[in-house]
């Protein structure tokens, strides 16, 4: 995801090169079945002048065909791992960030105190393409980064420093009425799993921060319990400047329900646009935030689903928006207007294979969501892992997108033939792309919009 693979951006403002960096799509090939996007990529893109299109490190785009035959549906994650961001690295890796679901809920969910998860504070790297761990076989190292005691939350990779962003604090329990400590943003290098630079926020009862989200000009950080953004600027290059600070954005006009405000954040690339969630046991209701001045406002949503409830994590995809909700244990996907404030339901991706996931995100054709296990916290029996779930190829069943089956074609022809007026849409904005875009190609798109 360089930015997670989905940020809008012109690309008159990138060199083709990090174009190529910015997009795992164009590094490696499709999950198999797939066609290859390489081939209908401008040449002004991946800067071939003849031959063999290149991918990236020497790659064509037939060795990207032959390297997409594994991609598992589920990818098991290490031995008492309590999971909670979910994010891309360069080509296929993925991580996710440890947390400590037990201590943090037992005493309010299941009347038991349960000590601090032995890895919280670490983050898991993967391969999606062969469901290996990036240290499999390496008898002293099981993560990227080892466990800290300090559980991490929403997490978000920039390619162009190979930096991995996340939310981190001490140990808490909810609803204990002691303030959250030592809260902020820690960075590592997604490579070595070596720290880089810690930013705390200053403020004795610390936000319970949730989603982050890497773009051009900073790092945006979500509150659960406020009202309130955070930026950590960046440099030109995405770099960290010499004494790196939060900004604090008040969002006006959005409104937190039961004690309950932001989630999972998307939006544009240079961090102008965002959207929003008030989640889990809030409104459900998706809001667009200007960040440059803080206004707020819901967006609205047409079609027969407005609210997502038990919402979490977002990933954005051109402008298609898929919203991970944990107690349904579906993936809710919305239709987005160009300027973000407006949207169409589409309808919701269900597998029996979701648990309690709190993050997605997206590759190729396929959403991956981090399952949570939450009933069995504290319990011999608590496994939790990663697992696929078809994106752009899903029958449409009753308004739900059923996940696990590749029969039906091509997404947006299901969506066309099931909601008219979104697909009119789609078929106007289909019209001035490029006629050989594939099924797979709405990620690339993503950076190709104006």
């Amino acid at each position: 995801m360089s930015f997670k693979t989905r940020r809008s951006l012109r690309t008159e403002k990138l060199e083709p090169r990090m174009l190529m960096a910015a997009h795992p799509m164009l590094a490696a090939g499709p999950p198999a079945g797939l066609p290859s996007v390489v081939d209908d990529i401008p040449a002004y893109v991946t800067g071939d002048v003849g031959g063999a299109p290149v991918i990236s490190g020497g790659a064509t785009a037939e060795s990207a065909h032959a390297v997409g035959e594994i991609w598992p549906d589920t990818i098991s994650l290490p031995d008492e791992f309590e999971p909670k961001g979910i994010e891309l690295g360069k080509g296929q890796d993925f991580f996710v960030s440890g947390s400590s679901w037990s201590s943090l809920l037992g005493p309010v969910y299941f009347g038991v105190e349960y000590p601090v998860s032995p890895n919280a504070g670490a983050i898991y790297k993967g391969n999606l393409r062969t469901g290996e761990g990036a240290f499999d076989g390496d008898p002293d190292r099981e993560f990227l980064v080892e466990p800290t005691g300090r559980p991490l939350l929403g997490l978000s990779y920039d390619a162009r420093t190979d930096s991995i962003y996340a939310a981190v604090m001490d140990p808490g329990v909810a609803g204990s009425g002691e303030p959250l400590t030592n809260v902020g943003i820690v960075v590592y290098n997604g490579t070595t799993g070596e720290k880089i630079d810690e930013i705390l926020i200053d403020d004795d009862n610390g936000p319970f921060l949730s989603g982050i989200l890497v773009t051009r000009s900073g790092v945006f950080a979500t509150s659960t319990d406020r009202a309130t953004l955070y930026k950590l600027p960046l440099e030109e290059g995405g770099r960290l400047p010499s004494s790196p600070a939060f900004e604090e954005i008040e969002m006006s006009g959005f409104q937190g329900v039961n004690g309950f405000y932001a989630w999972g954040l998307e939006g544009s690339f240079d961090g102008n646009d965002l959207v929003i969630l008030n989640g889990l046991n809030g409104s459900g209701v998706l809001y667009h935030v200007d960040t440059t001045s803080g206004v707020s406002a819901e967006i609205k949503i047409h079609g027969a689903q407005q609210s997502f409830e038990g919402g979490d994590e977002l990933y954005l995809s051109g402008r298609t928006l898929y919203i991970s909700q944990v107690f349904s244990n579906n993936v809710a996907v919305v239709q987005l207007s160009g300027d973000l404030t407006e949207g169409t339901f589409v309808g919701d991706i269900t597998s029996g294979d979701v648990n309690f996931a709190h993050s997605i995100v997206g590759f190729g054709d396929s959403i991956y969501a981090a399952n949570m296990d939450f009933f069995n916290l504290g319990t011999t029996d608590y496994q939790t892992e990663v697992v696929r779930l078809d994106k752009l190829t899903a029958n449409m069943k009753g308004g739900h997108l059923a996940s696990s089956t590749r029969e039906s074609g091509n997404f947006i022809q299901a969506v066309n033939a099931h909601y008219s007026e979104l697909g009119d849409a789609l078929h106007q904005s289909n019209a001035a792309k490029p006629k050989k875009l594939g099924p797979v190609d709405l990620d690339l798109l993503r950076f190709l919009e104006d």
